[in-house]
C-alpha cells in the first residue's frame, strides 16, 4: 500500500516515529477527501426526474430472459438527445402555440355590434369561434397582445435565478416556473406539434412531464385511448417519432380506441395513468442508474394494448 511506503520514507527522513505517523495519516485523509468529493461532483443524481422522450431506448435486456414479450421485467438502457426550445412567429413578445384575438361582430340575439376577446390557433378558428358563440358576419378579428408577467413572477423568477426570456408573457413564465420547480426538461418538438394539431394550446417552455399530463387530461376519450396505445408503442418498438395525428400507423391506434371506447374495464385502468407516467414503462436504466418508477406494465390497460398490437405485427 502506499501508505506504507510513504511511512517508511518519513520514518527514514525524520527519525521519529511519532512524526513519521502522523504527517502519514493527515496526507491519507487528506486524498480520501479530495476522492469523495471528485466522486461526488461526477455521480449521476438518483433522484433526477427523469423524462425519455429525450432518450434513445437500446431493447438490449440487462440480464437473459426466457421471454420476448412487453410485459417482463426488463431493464432498457437509454442515452440522453438533448432538444431545443422553440421560438413561434408571433409579432408579440409571447412564446405560446396560440394567439389571442379582439373581435367585433354582430351578436344574433341582440341585433347589436359587440367586442368581445378570445384565444385561437388562426383567425380561421376565432371565426369559427364567433360563429359557436352566436355572433354574425361581417366580422373584424385583430390579434392582441397577451397579459405581460407580473411583478410577483419576475420577482420570484429572480429569487430562482431565472433569466425570463424577452418573448415571455404572463403564460410563459409560469411555464418557465414550473419547469424550473419540477426538475424538468424540453419536451420532445414532434410531441409539442401533436399538441398544436389538437388544438391544445401552451407555451413552448413547457417541460416535458407537465407536457404530457397536460396532453393526457385534455384529449377527448377517443383520442387519449389512441394516444395512450401509442405511448406503449412509442416505448416497446423505440419509435422516436412522438406525433400521432401525423404517425404512418395513426389508423392502427384509432381502430383500437374504436374497440375500447366503450369498454368500462379498460377505460378505468387507463384513467389510473398519469400523463407523465407514459414517458416510459416499467423499469429502465440511464448512465448506470436504475429508475422503476416509469407506467405500469402489469395492468389491464397496458397488457391489452400489448395484445392488440402483437395481433397487429407491429411490435
Amino acid at each position: 500500500m502506499w501508505y506504507i511506503i510513504l511511512f517508511i520514507i518519513l520514518l527514514f527522513y525524520f527519525k521519529n516515529f511519532l512524526i513519521a505517523l502522523f504527517i502519514t495519516a493527515l496526507v491519507f485523509v487528506i486524498i480520501s477527501l479530495f476522492q469523495g468529493i471528485f466522486s461526488a461532483t461526477n455521480r449521476d443524481d438518483p433522484h433526477e426526474k427523469l423524462n425519455t422522450d429525450n432518450y434513445s431506448i437500446s431493447k438490449t435486456p440487462s440480464r437473459p430472459t426466457t421471454s420476448t414479450t412487453a410485459t417482463n421485467s426488463v431493464i432498457k438502457s437509454v442515452r440522453k438527445t438533448e432538444y431545443k426550445i422553440i421560438n413561434n412567429d408571433s409579432v408579440f413578445d409571447d412564446n405560446l402555440n396560440y394567439y389571442k384575438y379582439r373581435c367585433k361582430a354582430k351578436y344574433s340575439e341582440t341585433g347589436r355590434n359587440r367586442t368581445v376577446e378570445l384565444t385561437a390557433f388562426s383567425e380561421k378558428d376565432a371565426k369559427l369561434e364567433l360563429s359557436n358563440r352566436g355572433f354574425e358576419e361581417p366580422m373584424s378579428v385583430s390579434a392582441i397582445a397577451f397579459p405581460r408577467p407580473t411583478e410577483a413572477q419576475i420577482d420570484y423568477c429572480r429569487d430562482l435565478g431565472i433569466l425570463i426570456p424577452k418573448n415571455a408573457c404572463k403564460e410563459d413564465v409560469r411555464a418557465l416556473i414550473s419547469k424550473h420547480l419540477n426538475n424538468d426538461s424540453i419536451p420532445n418538438p414532434e410531441l409539442l406539434q401533436y399538441a398544436t394539431d389538437m388544438k391544445i394550446g401552451l407555451s413552448y417552455y413547457i417541460g416535458k412531464k407537465e407536457l404530457y399530463d397536460y396532453i393526457f387530461d385534455c384529449l377527448e376519450l377517443r383520442d387519449k385511448i389512441a394516444f395512450f396505445a401509442f405511448s406503449i408503442y412509442r416505448f416497446v418498438t423505440n419509435d422516436r417519432y412522438g406525433n400521432l395525428y401525423r404517425h404512418p400507423k395513426k389508423a392502427i391506434f384509432y381502430e383500437f380506441a374504436d374497440e375500447k371506447i366503450e369498454d368500462k374495464s379498460f377505460i378505468k385502468s387507463m384513467n389510473s395513468y398519469d400523463g407523465s407516467s407514459l414517458r416510459y414503462f416499467g423499469t429502465i436504466n440511464v448512465n448506470g442508474n436504475t429508475y422503476s418508477n416509469g407506467g405500469s406494465k402489469t395492468k389491464l390497460a397496458y397488457k391489452e394494448v400489448i395484445t392488440f398490437l402483437d395481433k397487429k405485427k407491429i411490435l
